[in-house]
């Protein structure tokens, strides 16, 4: 019989050599021609409910009273519509072929929309391994994870990849989401399906709030470094036991040196808001050699186009070489940043705060199904 994903396009499949009915499948999609196979009618009809109203409901599919039974199924997917057929009708050595991602993804996708996820109960150990022993970047996997994971009510793989997506997706010039994977660029926005009818609207919307979190931490502390009146350098403030502070502050006179500039020599003296203004300047230097052009950023989440995992790269490498005076070290603010994005990847909003009640009892429906 051959590949599940390479059909025979010239004769009829006998999934069962006595049925009594001809599926025309996958007509209407692109790169697929069509397959036909003969099944069972009746075995249609146990195996699902939609089957059962289509075959033998008062519809235009229904058995005629003269001629051969067949019913064209177009927007099935040929290679997953094979798989489905031969587990109901037994065909055992058929339905082993090319248990992988996408192919699942595909089986996934059918037995959802027939109402026949139960079919799949003797696979599902299999299945869950496939989905939670997948470790992958590619864009194409990561949507097929989503989906399939979401299909079989495995909540861990699907929040958990969710997640990655939030952090890893773009946007288009013309407002659309996308997902840049080793290989390729999926418009999400485009998708059918890709789990829940409002996954994309979803990540949309989180990736927002994250990146504004991301705009906020860095101009905030572009505006607290700018602000002479209070300034961040951290190395007049007391640092011994006996409170001494950086003279320039105005406390201590009698001393010439900060605690942190003891040992220096007095011209290596660097007052507060010069420290700052240091810092600043590094800052956008830094931003200026990573972002060829103007440097900037912007200060709403709508006007910037990339992805948070991105944003978070390039400032993670912009902090980090960050210079500071030999005697001002500890006025970086990497170890500060360093901590604002660890916080922000443990946030509990990628996870938790965009799942509905719906999304809960539908993957509990979907488990119990599996027998999960």
């Amino acid at each position: 019989m051959g590949d599940l994903n390479k059909q025979d396009t010239t004769s009829v499949i006998p999934i069962d050599p006595d049925g009594d009915l001809t599926l025309k499948v996958g007509a209407d999609i692109e790169g697929q021609h069509e397959t036909r196979f003969l099944v069972c009618s009746s075995t249609l009809r146990r195996s699902s409910l939609v089957f059962k109203k289509m075959l033998f409901g008062p519809w235009v599919d229904s058995k005629p009273e003269s001629g051969n039974w067949v019913v064209a199924l177009p927007e099935d997917m040929p290679c997953a519509m094979k798989r489905v057929l031969a587990i109901i009708h037994g065909r055992f050595e058929l339905a082993e072929e090319s248990w992988d991602l996408l192919s699942l993804e595909k089986t996934i996708t059918l037995v959802d929309k027939y109402d026949m996820t139960h079919i799949l109960r003797p696979w599902r150990t299999r299945i869950r391994e496939l989905v939670t022993d997948s470790c992958v970047s590619d864009a194409r996997f990561r949507v097929a994870i989503i989906h399939v994971a979401w299909g079989i009510g495995v909540q861990e793989a699907f929040v958990s990849t969710v997640k990655e997506v939030i952090f890893a997706a773009s946007m288009t010039e013309d407002g659309q989401l996308e997902l840049v994977g080793e290989t390729e660029r999926l418009n999400l926005s485009t998708l059918e399906s890709f789990g829940p009818l409002d996954m994309a609207n979803t990540i949309t919307n989180r990736r927002t709030v994250l990146i504004q979190a991301i705009l906020d931490h860095f101009h905030g502390k572009l505006s607290r470094l700018a602000n002479a009146a209070s300034p961040v350098c951290k190395a007049y403030k007391s640092t011994g036991t006996d409170g001494t502070f950086c003279f320039q502050r105005g406390y201590y006179p009698e001393r010439s040196y900060c605690s942190d500039c003891s040992q220096h020599h007095e011209s290596e003296i660097i007052p507060p808001r010069v420290c700052d203004s240091i810092i600043l300047g590094s800052i956008w230097r830094q931003l200026l050699l990573q972002k060829p052009g103007d440097g900037n950023l912007p200060t709403v989440a709508s006007d910037f186009l990339g992805s948070a995992d991105g944003l978070l790269q390039t400032l993670s490498k912009m902090f980090g070489e960050l210079k500071c005076t030999s005697a001002h070290q500890r006025c970086s603010p990497r170890s500060e940043f360093e901590a604002f994005v660890k916080a922000t990847r443990e946030d509990e909003r990628w996870t938790k705060g965009w799942q509905t009640e719906f999304h809960r009892s539908q993957m509990k429906q979907q488990r119990e199904k599996l027998g999960l």
